[in-house]
This record gives structure tokens, sequence and C-alpha cells, in this order.
């Protein structure tokens, strides 16, 4: 009886993680930002750091989840990369000095509060995360 218990509360959570996991990611920016969209491939360049200024010329200022399933799903459809190579990336990228790596944070509602007070900035949250104070950036 015990067991059945154990197996239940495993797939109860498992369940939990994989409705999370597939909640998707949606792109949000300071209201500073005048894109009225971006395209996926310019959304891998800012987050490889390879994209540094918005189309007017403003600093971009990218802000990204320290790790979760959000952070897992974003890196899989906008970057491609797993979450070890993109770690892997950025440590390679800071000793050789060729880019700076997004701000982190451990929380949605951190990264939205820095989001909505730095001009120029941009992040990901998830769809089912409350957002005020900011602008979703439609990805094309």
């Amino acid at each position: 009886m015990r067991m059945f218990k154990i197996v239940g509360s495993l797939l109860t959570a498992l369940m939990l993680f994989s409705s999370t996991a597939n909640a998707g990611c949606l792109l949000i920016a300071n209201r500073s930002v005048t894109e009225a969209s971006i395209s996926k491939k310019d959304v891998k360049l800012i987050f490889l750091g390879k994209k540094i200024k918005w189309n007017n010329g403003m600093k971009i200022h990218k802000a990204r989840l320290l790790h979760g399933p959000t952070h897992e799903q974003f890196l899989k459809e906008y970057i491609q990369k797993s979450v070890y190579s993109y770690a892997s990336f950025w440590k390679l990228a800071i000793v050789t000095g060729s880019a700076i790596p997004p701000k982190s944070f451990k929380s949605e509602k951190d990264l939205i509060k820095y989001i909505a007070e730095k001009e120029g900035s941009v992040g990901y949250i998830s769809t089912k995360t409350p957002h005020e104070g900011v602008v979703v950036l439609p990805v094309e």
C-alpha cells in the first residue's frame, strides 16, 4: 500500500512538472523598446550576445532565468541549446571577453521587475505568469 502512495505521489509530481514545462514562453521587454515584433533569429542573437543594440540604436540589456522549466523551454525553442551547452557557451564567452552574459534571476517576479525598470531590457517568462509593467514582444 505504501508503495502505491509513493508511486502515486511521483506520478502527480511528474504531471505537474510536465504541464509547467510545456507552458511556453513569452518574450517581454521594457516599455522603451520600440520594436513591434522580433524574429526568432534575433532572439537567438540577443541571448548569445551577438546582437547588442535595438534597431533604434538603444543598448539591449538581456535578462534570463537561472533554471527551471521556463528556462529550459526557452533554450530549446529559441536558442537550440541544452542548459549545459548554454552555460558552457557563456563560460567561454566570459573567459575570452567576446560577449557580456545576460543578467540572471532566480524568479520570474524579479526578472519582470528588472525588465520594467531597465530601459532597453528584454527577457522571457512563462505564458502563465502575470506581467504588468512590461510589454510582450511577439516573436515571428
